[in-house]
């Protein structure tokens, strides 16, 4: 959530708040707010605090990091067997006359070596760090009934990772009659053509590819990898929440201390942001170090969010003790939440090859070495989203220790833990497919744990 729409939120808490002060204010009527404070005791205890009451409260607090996951597809590859990081030679030759001169006829195909390649940028180095944060928490009590309600909100959390000559996995699914791929390029290259009868054109690695400049060739074409010189990720998440509760305050113990009990609604949003640039590589024609058969997708990058908003009812308790000037208290709450969440995804893949011709060939000199790759396929810009709708349980206990000053302020310092299932995380929804990516829901269920320190003042409660 915005910083603006938090402010615009708090500050419609407050005009209702004030608008209510009046009512509020009867049973406030001495307006003794720094006279001692009370430690005498009756039925067990100090009289409890009526009318309106507030707490701010300070956060330092973590949130558990999402699932590590790969930035790349999971267990697939671009190819069915692999693909080739290799350059060798793929045609082969002989000169059955012994004359010095290549015999096309004797041509053959020596299919090139193939390798699984794997994913080397994953999201383990993310941490769950710790944030501040502010609670804001009002009500009014008299008697035995009252209600309370809070806001709360959490400073945005970014970390961001880098990464060199980083492998990413895409899954390239075959299309087309006769099936092709997507990211494929020419392993090797030779000036001369067969007879159109030559068994060779019957392997379908094999094509006769016409250049810019009108000259035509055999080409080997077959699966290629994807790496880039330099990948960024940086993730972000946005944290806050409100709700509202009728409260019911029970007669004191027998021994003392006083149970509160709630019966309200909560809503929580939790957002998070996964954001990769990667860069690179780009192929020069002049350096023959690197006319390596990979597919070149420079420069590329895909950022993805996903809005968890969970709202639903709770239940809970909080029971307190005074002992002088000291004041235990412990609070719980059970959330039943409904999550609706929101996906969005924007990207460019291969900003830099043509957005309109498949197919991306740069042709080498000839005895120059291999040709720039190929890649079957344009540049490739997308947007999508989704929605979903899952069950999201949570459960909060907080344990406070307050000292009052005077009759009305208190300091308190505490514990909060904040558990609560059903939360997608941005990582984990992405799908590494070419050439426009795509959202994944199978992970959208993870656990969130949010818990830390808090340091605040009361008002009369």
């Amino acid at each position: 959530m915005s910083q603006n729409r938090t402010k615009t939120l708090l500050a419609t808490w407050l005009v209702a708040f004030l608008a209510a002060v009046p009512a509020l204010g009867q049973g406030l009527e001495d307006g003794q707010f720094f006279a001692p404070a009370e430690l005498g005791g009756y039925g067990g205890g100090p009289r409890p605090s009526e009318g309106a009451f507030f707490r701010f409260d300070g956060l330092w607090w973590w949130r558990s990091r999402a699932d590590t996951t790969t930035v790349g597809s999971q267990g697939n590859t671009q190819g069915e067997d692999g693909v080739v990081l290799y350059p060798q030679a793929v045609f082969q030759w002989n000169d059955a006359n012994d004359d010095g001169e290549v015999d096309l006829n004797e041509m053959s195909i020596r299919p090139p070596t193939k390798v699984v390649q794997g994913n080397s940028v994953d999201t383990g180095v993310l941490r769950a760090t710790d944030d501040g944060g502010q609670r804001y928490e009002f009500g009014y009590v008299s008697g035995h009934h009252g209600w309370l309600a809070n806001v709360i909100r959490l400073n945005d959390n970014t970390q961001t990772f880098w990464a060199n000559n980083a492998n990413v996995v895409f899954q390239d699914p075959p299309f087309g009659s006769p099936p092709q791929r997507r990211v494929t390029g020419i392993i090797d290259e030779w000036l001369e053509l067969p007879p159109v009868n030559d068994p060779i054109w019957s392997d379908p690695h094999v094509r006769e590819l016409v250049t810019d400049d009108g000259d035509s060739r055999m080409v080997y074409i077959d699966d290629l990898p994807i790496v880039f010189d330099e990948l960024m990720a940086r993730n972000v998440i946005e944290t806050w929440g409100t709700e509202l509760n009728y409260m019911y305050r029970m007669h004191p113990c027998r021994r003392g201390g006083i149970l509160e009990l709630f019966l309200g609604a909560r809503y929580l949003e939790f957002d998070e942001k996964f954001n990769v640039q990667a860069l690179g590589m780009r192929q020069d024609p002049e350096d023959e170090e690197e006319r390596i058969p990979y597919a070149s997708l420079a420069d590329s990058f895909w950022n993805t969010k996903v809005e968890n908003h969970i709202v639903g009812p709770q239940v809970g308790f909080r029971w307190f003790r005074q002992t002088g000037r000291l004041t235990w208290s412990t609070e719980a709450r059970g959330f039943f939440g409904c999550n609706y969440q929101n996906y969005s995804q924007q990207g460019v893949l291969g900003s830099e090859l043509d957005p309109v011709t498949a197919t991306q060939y740069i042709p080498a000199d000839a005895g120059e070495g291999l040709p720039i790759p190929v890649l079957n396929m344009p540049r490739s810009q997308f947007s999508s989203g989704r929605h979903d709708e899952v069950w999201s349980p949570g459960a909060e206990l907080r344990v406070d220790l307050k000292y009052q000053f005077t009759r009305a302020f208190s300091a308190q310092v505490g514990w909060t833990g904040f558990w609560i299932d059903g939360v997608a995380r941005a990582s984990t929804s992405i799908n590494y497919e070419v050439p426009y990516m795509g959202l994944d829901l199978s992970n959208n269920e993870q656990s969130l744990f949010m818990h830390g320190f808090n340091f605040g003042f009361e008002f009369n409660r």
